[in-house]
């Protein structure tokens, strides 16, 4: 049995929901990638798809939500398994920085972990990720918490 990487995995995991997705249109490849674009961009290479569900490109955080998005699978499903694979294999996360608006859900899920309210995995991936990110007054959590 030959040893497959964590992008492997990950790949195997985006071509499985998708090619058993409940929109038939999504089990080819080039109807994916239609679609895969926001509507103001152009589109997306079906070989592009190919590459990242065979592993040999690591698809980053922002197509592991967008997966997510189309194929209708809870928020943070997909890259919390790319997560797990990445650190098993000793690599850093792939963290994209955050836009200016995000802030404000930052300060949202901070209060809310810090509060007796509830949180979700979703909630928690959003806010792990926001935390590696460079936060106003700082690079670190403590950092963000203490801008406010």
């Amino acid at each position: 049995m030959s040893a497959t990487s964590g992008s492997g995995y990950v790949g195997w995991v985006l071509r499985s929901n998708r090619r058993f997705a409940g929109n038939a249109d999504f089990h080819l490849a080039r109807n994916f990638a239609r679609v895969f674009r926001l509507s103001a961009e152009a589109g997306l290479a079906p070989s592009q798809i190919t590459r990242w569900e065979q592993g040999t490109t690591t698809a980053s955080r922002g197509v592991l939500r967008r997966y997510e998005q189309l194929l209708g699978v809870p928020p943070e499903s997909f890259v919390v398994v790319s997560d797990a694979m990445r650190r098993s294999e000793g690599l850093t996360l792939d963290v994209t920085p955050g836009r200016q608006d995000d802030q404000s859900r930052l300060y949202e899920l901070l209060d809310r972990a810090l509060s007796p309210g509830e949180m979700t995995g979703a909630d928690w991936g959003v806010l792990s990720g926001s935390s590696r990110r460079s936060a106003p007054g700082g690079s670190s959590p403590d950092a963000a918490c203490r801008c406010r």
